[in-house]
């Protein structure tokens, strides 16, 4: 049932790629993650550390994206006295009362404490404690809400995140001493990353342990913090080898899909615990890919254990119960009779998880062939030996195409939050620094990771100084002009970045200033290095990207950086920015429905492309030429592409071009129909839930082009 066998544990490992992600491209996302952290800029008071499974490199259905924001004004430490006097000192007191892990936070010095911290304060026998639930309340805007020590928020791209208010603790906490002398007679972790954990110090975050309330209820103790080693953890999971971190990937998909598990007790951070556990007690040489089946059984059993005993111990406070609060006794019954079931079936229990159906349904077919042979007894061991070759996975190899999608996609998908011309040029000045000073071990991908990262801050920065240029009236017009050709400047300078973002950002640049012609020549040549053949790796943020085959015999040969494959062959959304819109009025609805400063709005290329062309001839009164480019347009609607809605509104606009009115208005129809069904199903506005919503949308649009 959990025998090992290496065809079985191949056919395990290239099943799981889709479901837990492929290790190659996790190593690769965390690395471009890691090193984007070092030169993004979020303001001189915080420090954003990203973790979770993101961080670790997972790209898994549904995976949040958390970080840590990290209050640089304020230390927290069990001796204040040592803290320098710039920073606001926070004291940590431990109390038998709580349990091992969890703190109160005394505020030493409020004379220079910020506005949350303020929002925290409660007297108590003379000193000034801070509750953690009202410290995270502070930082709650609309329709937000807490999730543990985190606020959860929703990114302008749809994804979830948890957003983690913490304070740093300036050096190892008491409790955790026990993790720092333990005896770890496999090597695990290395004395080195132990110094070198221990010299950093943790965190604490806004939430206390589990208490019982006067009705008798679970509930979080509001003025207790819980010690956090996150950064820690997220070290710790770097120095996993392949099969290690396959195992945890599984472990994260079970507790997500197979546990059954109703009340969310099985969350993935027990299974980064058990992972820890697991590994520093038990020799290296036991995770081999060769082995993963053993290693699945040993972890589950562990996991049982714990269910039975009803203790889950924290890694680095080996004496905090994690199920505290969580596992009561009809919970623990329940999980232990699931998971011995589970353990029972043996390794094909994995086939619990929905996102492996397509492995379950290849042994299905496998059996059946099988059966179908009259010569043959049927063996249970026969149907996945069937399949060996069709999904043997070869944990280090990284085809070249794969890792520039990979690569390109983790690059698009760092957003700016809010960004502004202070917070920009201090990320042009870390990539400068990044560059310069440690230009010796630089290797060549973390020098194109900087470079093409500085281009995009270059780029935002062009973006809002022409914003201003265009439309700041308090100013002489000489200053303005002047503002503009610095923006064309810095945008002729990042059309190197990609084929298609650049050149048609500066190509709305010239339509926003009525220089139609420049405008055209940009769009022609976006156009002409599409239509070279050569291939193109399409990024998109919002709709489906795909590489073309020509690319990878073009592109793929070992000689080029992603800067010269960035240039030649690799195109971006046409992206219009909240924080700095430079756009085609006619397009401007776009932008009003976008509902915050950091939000954008992304348009596919070839589109983009004939529709603002079309706008350039539209002004110079060339009307067969929109007509044409009108029906070019159209064909996208016959292509299945799900921008649909965006091409309905670029042909009504068209329409209105061409005086034909009464199709405007069918086209906006559609757009808003499209619009509705992709972006606000779950929208709570109730002026775009009524009958006449599609009219008002209709309405605008049209006010917007008279």
């Amino acid at each position: 049932m959990w025998s090992d066998d290496k065809d079985l544990c191949d056919l395990l490992a290239g099943s799981l790629i889709n479901a837990v992600g492929y290790l190659p491209v996790q190593r690769l996302n965390r690395r471009v993650n890691d090193i984007l952290t070092k030169i993004t800029d979020y303001g001189p008071h915080v420090e954003v550390i990203p973790t979770g499974s993101s961080a670790e490199g997972f790209r898994m259905n549904g995976t949040d994206v958390d970080r840590m924001y990290v209050d640089k004004r304020t230390l927290a430490s069990e001796h204040p006295e040592d803290i320098p006097r710039r920073f606001c000192a926070v004291k940590m007191e431990a109390s038998l009362s709580n349990p091992k892990g969890y703190v109160k936070l005394v505020l030493v010095n409020p004379n220079i404490s910020g506005q949350n911290l303020d929002a925290a304060v409660v007297k108590d026998g003379g000193k000034l404690y801070l509750s953690s639930s009202a410290y995270i309340s502070s930082f709650l805007q609309d329709n937000e809400e807490t999730h543990g020590p985190c606020v959860k928020r929703v990114a302008a791209q749809g994804t979830e995140q948890d957003d983690a208010h913490c304070l740093k603790c300036s050096h190892w906490p008491s409790d955790a001493m026990e993790w720092y002398h333990r005896k770890r007679p496999h090597g695990w972790p290395d004395r080195c990353l132990i110094e070198d954990i221990y010299k950093k110090g943790c965190h604490v975050v806004a939430i206390g342990p589990k208490i019982v309330d006067q009705h008798g209820h679970w509930t979080f103790d509001p003025m207790v913090w819980r010690l956090s080693f996150s950064v820690a953890e997220k070290r710790l999971v770097y120095t996993f080898n392949d099969t290690q971190f396959l195992v945890y990937g599984i472990f994260k998909l079970l507790a997500k899909e197979a546990f059954r598990d109703d009340r969310g007790i099985m969350c993935s951070y027990f299974m980064k615990t058990l992972m820890f556990w697991t590994i520093e007690e038990t020799p290296r040489h036991d995770w081999r890919k060769e082995r993963l089946v053993s290693c699945i059984e040993m972890c589950l059993k562990r996991l049982i254990a714990w269910v039975d005993n009803g203790f889950c111990p924290n890694y680095f406070v080996r004496e905090n119960n994690m199920f505290h609060g969580k596992l009561d006794e009809e919970g623990r019954e329940s999980m232990f009779i699931n998971l011995s079931e589970m353990y029972g079936e043996g390794w094909r229990g994995l086939l619990r998880c929905p996102s492996l159906k397509h492995l379950k349904e290849a042994l299905t077919g496998a059996r059946t062939q099988i059966l179908d042979c009259p010569l043959s007894a049927f063996d249970s061991n026969e149907e996945f030996k069937t399949l060996r070759v069709k999904y043997k996975n070869e944990f280090n190899s990284l085809s070249e195409d794969t890792e520039d999608n990979a690569f390109f996609t983790e690059l698009e998908s760092i957003e700016a939050v809010n960004p502004n011309i202070e917070s920009l040029e201090t990320e042009l000045n870390n990539t400068a620094t990044l560059l310069t000073s440690e230009e010796s071990q630089l290797d060549h991908f973390m020098h194109d990771t900087v470079t093409l990262y500085k281009y995009r801050v270059l780029q935002h920065i062009a973006l809002i100084v022409l914003y201003k240029g265009l439309n700041d009236p308090t100013r002489c017009a000489r200053f303005r002009y002047r503002q503009i050709r610095r923006a064309l400047g810095l945008l002729e300078e990042t059309c190197s970045a990609d084929i298609s973002r650049g050149r048609l950002s500066l190509a709305t640049a010239y339509y926003c200033m009525g220089d139609y012609s420049k405008a055209l020549k940009f769009i022609r040549q976006y156009e002409s290095t599409i239509e070279n053949d050569q291939g193109v790796l399409y990024i998109s943020s919002r709709y489906p990207h795909h590489t073309e085959k020509a690319y990878k015999k073009n592109f793929c040969n070992g000689n080029l950086t992603k800067v010269e494959k960035a240039s030649m062959g690799v195109s971006y959304d046409f992206e219009i920015l909240r924080a700095m819109p430079v756009y085609p009025k006619e397009i401007g609805l776009e932008i009003l429905l976008v509902k915050n400063n950091s939000a954008r709005v992304s348009i596919p290329p070839p589109p983009y492309a004939i529709f603002l062309k079309a706008m350039c001839f539209a002004q110079m009164y060339n009307v067969c030429q929109v007509k044409l480019l009108k029906m070019e347009l159209s064909d996208f609607l016959f292509s299945g592409h799900r921008s649909a809605h965006l091409v309905y509104l670029m042909l009504g606009v068209c329409d209105v071009k061409l005086d034909q009115h009464n199709e405007a208005l069918l086209n906006f129809y559609h757009a808003y129909w499209h619009k509705k069904k992709l972006t606000w199903r779950e929208s709570s506005c109730e002026e775009w839930d009524s009958v006449q919503s599609a009219l008002l949308y209709v309405a605008i649009q049209l006010r917007l082009l008279m």
